[in-house]
């Protein structure tokens, strides 16, 4: 998965469900875990819906981040937080699993 600018595009836009997964509207595939590792920079993928395995499970924590800003982190059963790698808002820019830090590079809102 990849950072890119907000189109508006069914492409960008995600459903969480009471089951813990969180699923692309337009792919009908879930937000995961490669492998359900539990490792820093294990990459964020998109597979078919399954609950029942760990790395379909996420929940949405809302945090005060270290510069005093607040939004969600998205953090899986191996608490791991969704991550900008790199912390980089260009166009392209990978997404992957890092340990909770805090910082802006985990900091999601919804659109």
């Amino acid at each position: 998965m990849q950072i890119w600018q907000c189109s508006g595009n069914p492409n960008q836009s995600w459903t969480t469900h009471s089951d813990g997964t969180i699923s692309n509207r337009y792919s009908k595939l879930c937000l995961a875990v490669q492998g359900n590792a539990s490792y820093d920079l294990t990459a964020a993928i998109q597979q078919v819906c399954d609950s029942k395995d760990p790395g379909d499970r996420m929940r949405l924590v809302w945090t005060t981040f270290s510069d005093q800003s607040v939004g969600y982190e998205i953090v899986n059963d191996h608490e791991m937080c969704l991550d900008d790698k790199y912390a980089s808002t260009s166009d392209g820019n990978p997404v992957d699993w890092f340990q909770c830090n805090g910082t802006r590079a985990q900091e999601w809102y919804p659109g």
